[in-house]
């Protein structure tokens, strides 16, 4: 699945949810990210993250490799996410000017730096 992004969003609420959006204007991606975990979640062994694609809904727990690239976030999935989502790998394409690569980069390892069963990647060609 390939997604060509015209608009990327990085913001934090008040409650200090992160939500990281990539949109081309008719399809988007979403990633969501709490640092709080409910007793919901952890019944349910989910994941501080949630992955939305409009098209398909969303899911926890479902990312096994992230890697940001200067033009490029590739998400490759987890068995949960290929049964969610039918694919094995997202890319995501993009243009940003250096700044705003930096602010997705930074928002992107508060997401996935401490979950231990995503391999976050950091990759600049």
């Amino acid at each position: 699945m390939e997604l060509n992004a015209l608009i990327v969003s990085c913001v934090e609420d008040e409650n200090n949810i992160i939500i990281v959006g990539f949109s081309n204007g008719k399809n988007s991606i979403i990633l969501q990210y709490s640092p709080d975990l409910y007793e919901q979640d952890l019944d349910f062994d989910w994941s501080k993250y949630y992955l939305e694609i409009n098209s398909f809904g969303g899911s926890y727990s479902c990312i096994g490799t992230v890697e940001l690239y200067s033009d490029t976030l590739r998400i490759k999935l987890n068995k949960n996410g290929v049964m969610k989502f039918n694919t094995d790998v997202i890319n995501i394409k993009f243009f940003l000017e250096q700044a705003k690569l930096g602010e997705l980069e930074m928002f992107l390892i508060r997401i996935f730096e401490n979950d231990k069963s995503v391999n976050f990647k950091i990759i600049k060609l």
